[in-house]
């Protein structure tokens, strides 16, 4: 991208002026300079992102972001400095010879939205990269951003290759994970399933306090460069409003956090009432189910042994983090998808995870507990373990096939089998969960105040293995390393690879670290792991 010429305000009413090279530019459609983001499309390339200038960087902070792409189009996203409040900025999308202009518009930045810039692109060609761009009044460029386009519904793409993630912390660890993925080659989009910042439980509490957090974050030049690179499907965790929130708190403070977080990304709406879970279809490939685990959950149980009053309140029957609603809408994509792998995007961990089991399975006493334990301390679906019971037994019942959930939150990689009871040999394997490490070291486990790393990570390793040895259905665990999650998805078989990196070295590359092989209709997975990956 760096070695063509770049666009301008200028160069685009050029380009329009120039009679039949304008005909050509527009296309069929003719009026893409409308602000309703129609247009048409041809084939482009994928290229690498650009540096932004300092003057792209004080008119858009933010940088760019495309998102939630589908087979006409997707969302492109930016946030205009205040000084453009009440002026027109140009947006382009861009055939990949730099010239021909395939959709274009203005859009006043919504400065009730904290100056965001949004604008649903429709009208290109689907299974397509494109570039684009925001040019001010003053012909002030933002960094050129990529865009993707789905295959239509009713094709049948060969491959899929996306990066999950989750929890990035701003401490002494480096971004170097997300320049990792930036460069992963044939990314099609990656998937961030929250903790994309992390707020001050005491002190951020109204609309401009998470704002400013998102200001923080956003800042960081090597999020800003993967951004622009690769399109993002975003999803929210806890970080995103305070530690542990759930349906039950302070209306006023999760109305300011869910409006900042809509704010912050390529989503097309902005009503926080609105429902923020849907599917992404990828021809008949894969469909990607994406999950609220957090705005219409029951809280969270702090205990977390099973044969305590307290910790026993996790087990019942009705508790949720799904909501009624949209578990009748996930049970009802999943047996209704065509695709040939459903995946769920999961912000957090699916897998039982326990450090004491205590259920030796069927046959159970009356009134036994059903996964009696202690579990481990992460408030995530292991206190809500009825409702995955459910949801796993309605996959097996419903004869639906390859499912996958990809996962994050707990800073922890797990690879395992998920069975409505893992406590029963005879419980069949529903689905499977893959969930990542953090982006960023939080906490760094190997810097213990009177140790060395050197001595740390043989006592983390021996943690790792009682906790496979305990865990059953699990197939890997890792407790040390940070990065990222890629999956490969074709029509025969999914391989995903934990990529791990060193967050405190800055020439740091990216290393498969594990690596699993689903074929269809698998009831294991095959594992390769790579422990000269491991810092």
């Amino acid at each position: 991208m760096s070695e063509r010429s770049p666009w301008s305000r200028r160069r685009f009413l050029g380009v329009a002026a120039a009679g039949t090279a304008g005909v050509a530019a527009f296309g069929p459609l003719g009026a893409c300079s409308s602000d309703d983001g129609q247009g048409t499309a041809s084939s482009t390339t994928a290229s690498g992102p650009i540096a932004p200038s300092a003057s792209s960087t004080a008119t858009f902070p933010d940088g760019v972001m495309a998102g939630d792409p589908r087979p006409d189009g997707a969302v492109i996203w930016t946030r205009a400095d205040p000084s453009l409040a009440g002026t027109d900025v140009l947006w382009e999308v861009v055939d990949d010879d730099g010239v021909t202009i395939v959709a274009t518009g203005s859009v006043v930045p919504d400065d009730a939205a904290d100056g965001s810039v949004r604008v649903l692109v429709t009208g290109l060609d689907p299974d397509r990269w494109y570039d684009y761009r925001f040019v001010s009044p003053d012909d002030l460029e933002s960094p050129i951003g990529r865009l993707r386009t789905a295959p239509t519904v009713d094709s049948s793409p060969e491959r899929l290759t996306f990066a999950w993630c989750s929890c990035q912390q701003i401490n002494d660890s480096l971004y170097v994970a997300q320049r990792a993925m930036a460069t992963e080659p044939d990314l099609d989009f990656f998937v961030h399933l929250g903790d994309y910042v992390y707020v001050n439980d005491q002190e951020t509490l109204e609309i401009d306090d998470y704002r400013e957090v998102y200001h923080r974050f956003k800042a960081d030049p090597l999020l800003q460069q993967l951004q622009s690179a690769v399109p993002i499907v975003a999803m929210f965790d806890d970080g995103e409003f305070y530690n542990g929130v759930d349906a039950t708190g302070d209306p006023a403070r999760l109305r300011a956090a869910q409006t900042a977080w809509r704010e912050a990304f390529p989503v097309a709406d902005l009503d926080p009432e609105a429902p923020v879970y849907r599917s992404l279809v990828w021809g008949d490939l894969a469909e990607l189910f994406m999950l609220d685990v957090r705005s219409y959950r029951d809280p969270a149980v702090d205990a977390t042994d099973t044969a305590t009053p307290e910790g026993a309140v996790a087990l019942d029957a009705d508790r949720t983090t799904l909501g009624p609603e949209q578990k009748a809408w996930l049970l009802d994509g999943l047996r209704e998808s065509d695709a040939a792998w459903k995946v769920l995007g999961n912000p957090y961990n699916l897998s039982l995870t326990r450090f004491e089991d205590r259920d030796d399975g069927p046959p159970r006493e009356p009134g036994e507990q059903v996964n009696a334990g202690n579990y481990f301390p992460n408030e995530a679906w292991d206190d809500y373990p009825a409702e995955r019971r459910e949801l796993l037994q309605a996959i097996v019942d419903d004869g639906v096939a390859d499912v996958v959930s990809v996962s994050g939150h707990t800073h922890v990689w797990i690879a395992g089998l998920l069975q409505p009871d893992p406590d029963d040999p005879a419980s069949p394997v529903a689905a499977f969960d893959f969930t990542c490490g953090s982006l960023t070291a939080d906490p760094n486990v190997l810097d213990v105040k009177g140790s060395t790393p050197e001595a740390e990570r043989p006592k983390q390793l021996a943690i790792e293995e009682i906790g496979l040895q305990i865990n059953q259905h699990f197939r890997y665990l890792n407790f040390v390393d940070q990065g990222y999650g890629l999956a490969h998805v074709t029509p025969d078989e999914i391989i995903l690879e934990f990529k791990l990196v060193d967050p405190f070295d800055e020439a740091a590359e990216a290393k498969v670290g594990a690596r699993f092989v689903l074929p269809r209709g698998a009831t294991d997975m095959v594992a390769e792991t790579f422990d000269d990956a491991r810092r």
